[in-house]
């Protein structure tokens, strides 16, 4: 299966293993009754001591989408975007993506975040940080309806966990 979005930018060689990738997340509804909507809230890092001071990240995100309960043959990513990841420390980038997985309006949910990291090395050709492959991305699962905690009167958010990272390789 090939994921056509990805092959536009995924066509130069990757960048080598950063030191590490880290996502965060939590996913939770507002109200506990029937029919509430689920949200996620997600933090990636990416840290890699290997890279030149005044490089660049941006992080390529977007969503596999399961509708009216059946799996879908993902042609692209649904809601692709990308994001500006910030110096946060030494050699550590990070950005936090906020999102409706699953509203009580429509058939269908966000299953998955799919994930690539741009790196743009000052006077040096841009790289991607992708799992490996030429078309490869990285992939948490997210919260599944029904299954999410929902927040009580007090809005108290459950705690941020991190989230096993798959990779997904494609040629």
């Amino acid at each position: 299966m090939k994921v056509g979005l990805l092959g536009l930018f995924l066509l130069v060689s990757s960048v080598g293993m950063a030191e590490s990738f880290k996502v965060s997340g939590r996913d939770y509804v507002y109200s506990c009754g029937y029919f509430s909507s689920m949200v996620g809230d997600y933090e990636v890092t990416f840290k890699d001591e290997g890279l030149p001071w005044g490089t660049k990240l941006t992080l390529i995100y977007g969503w596999d989408v399961d509708s009216m309960a059946r799996r879908m043959e993902p042609k692209e990513w649904k809601d692709r975007q990308e994001v500006e990841m910030k110096a946060v420390a030494p050699f550590t980038w990070s950005t936090k993506i906020q999102a409706t997985l699953h509203s009580r309006t429509e058939a269908e949910y966000r299953r998955a975040l799919d994930l690539v990291v741009k790196v743009e090395v000052p006077k040096d050709r841009v790289r991607y940080y992708n799992g490996g492959s030429e078309m490869g991305f990285f992939q948490i699962e997210v919260g599944t309806p029904g299954k999410a905690p929902c927040i009580g009167r007090d809005g108290k958010k459950p705690e941020f966990t991190d989230r096993l990272i798959k990779v997904v390789t494609r040629r």
